[in-house]
């Protein structure tokens, strides 16, 4: 509903809806990733299915055609929520295939939508998301 719903807002409130698309891609990347990394509920392969799917409908939201809004929630949401539920691991091979899959979601957006700012914030946020969780996995150690 997050997806869907905005897309009927009146135009007045186009700013708003963008932000709940946002909100929901950020809710469906940490309800997969606490439940692959922090509770173990599902396998590997499961996950990397759903992150390519998160991957897909935050492509196919595209709200308001590459709204500011969304894409910086959506963004944020999905580099972010990684360190958010605490991934703490020395394989950093599984993150890096989760990144692959959302600086790929996010590059097709940036194509659809013909804006390279789309690309620079992804891949400060990648690039934030690696260093971040290398220092806290060097930290717990």
């Amino acid at each position: 509903t997050f997806f869907i719903a905005p897309q009927f807002f009146p135009k007045t409130e186009k700013e708003y809806g963008a932000l709940l698309a946002g909100a929901g891609t950020t809710i469906l990347h940490l309800t997969w990733l606490a439940a692959y990394f922090f509770h173990h509920i599902l396998e590997a392969n499961t996950a990397l299915v759903c992150a390519t799917l998160v991957g897909i409908f935050s492509i196919v939201a595209n709200f308001d055609k590459g709204n500011r809004s969304y894409i910086l929630v959506a963004l944020a949401g999905t580099y972010l929520s990684a360190p958010l539920i605490g991934y703490q691991t020395r394989d950093i091979g599984v993150l890096s295939m989760f990144l692959v899959i959302w600086n790929i979601s996010f590059s097709a957006a940036a194509f659809m939508n013909k804006r390279r700012d789309i690309l620079f914030i992804a891949s400060y946020y990648a690039i934030f998301t690696v260093l971040l969780l290398s220092d806290i996995v060097q930290s717990s150690e």
